[in-house]
């Protein structure tokens, strides 16, 4: 008779491996709260499984950044969004992809509406109030385009002032949302419901920077130990003889 040892109950649990590009990708509901989390928030199991299915349906490596979980306070809803390197990098892989253009919109010294590329405008003489880009594909005559303003998506603080990253780069930021939405429409069946950092209500700058992912090792399901039980507690296994009969003797 033999008896499981407790250490197989033990360890992370649910596992999931898959591969991105030639990376591979281990996650798991400890894996997530211990390196993946950004903010102060308690994740909750829903939120977890979320992420670790969208990172898996979407091959988005979150050690690499592509993809981040957050969430600021308890009450909050946990956010999931995607860098603009993930978007850029899927509509990269499609043979259909030929180039983009992206900009931003001012109100200029003149008075008028001005559709400009890149991010570089005059504050102390021109307004910044929008951004715009457009998406071209192979098979399209026209490009996709996305025109956003400024007002509907600069990020603001609790206390509704505008956060740091919307201060200090507001052009480049509009600009990040207009070409996200492009390639968004551009591209639904790889992009559809991933958003950005700049889409979303992202109150701290996120960490960029790539980390080590924990060893496999680590987060593997332990093996089955199996031990005797002690030999106080084996019964004895019952045997059985036949009985000697003896032949009857004739005088």
């Amino acid at each position: 008779m033999q008896v499981q040892n407790n250490l197989a109950n033990r360890g992370p649990k649910n596992v999931t491996q898959f591969k991105v590009g030639n990376d591979d990708v281990t996650l798991s509901p400890d894996i997530v709260r211990s390196y993946l989390v950004s903010g102060n928030g308690r994740v909750t199991d829903q939120e977890v499984t979320f992420f670790i299915h969208l990172c898996r349906g979407m091959r988005l490596n979150p050690f690499l950044k592509e993809a981040y979980l957050i969430k600021y306070s308890d009450k909050q809803v946990a956010q999931t969004v995607v860098s603009k390197e993930a978007f850029l990098k899927r509509a990269e892989h499609s043979e259909e992809f030929d180039g983009y253009d992206a900009g931003i919109i001012i109100f200029n010294s003149e008075g008028q509406i001005e559709y400009r590329r890149g991010t570089f405008y005059m504050k102390n003489r021109e307004e910044l109030v929008g951004g715009w880009a457009e998406v071209y594909k192979k098979n399209r005559s026209r490009p996709y385009r996305s025109d956003v303003s400024l007002d509907e998506y600069i990020g603001r603080k609790n206390d509704g002032t505008v956060n740091g990253m919307w201060s200090s780069k507001p052009a480049t930021m509009i600009r990040k949302v207009a070409l996200s939405q492009a390639l968004r429409e551009a591209f639904p069946d790889d992009l559809s419901q991933l958003y950005t950092e700049e889409e979303m209500e992202v109150n701290e700058p996120l960490n960029v920077a790539p980390i080590q992912q924990p060893p496999v090792e680590m987060y593997q399901e332990p093996q089955q130990i199996q031990e005797q039980v002690p030999q106080q507690f084996v019964q004895p296994e019952e045997t059985y003889s036949e009985p000697v009969m003896e032949r009857p003797s004739f005088v």
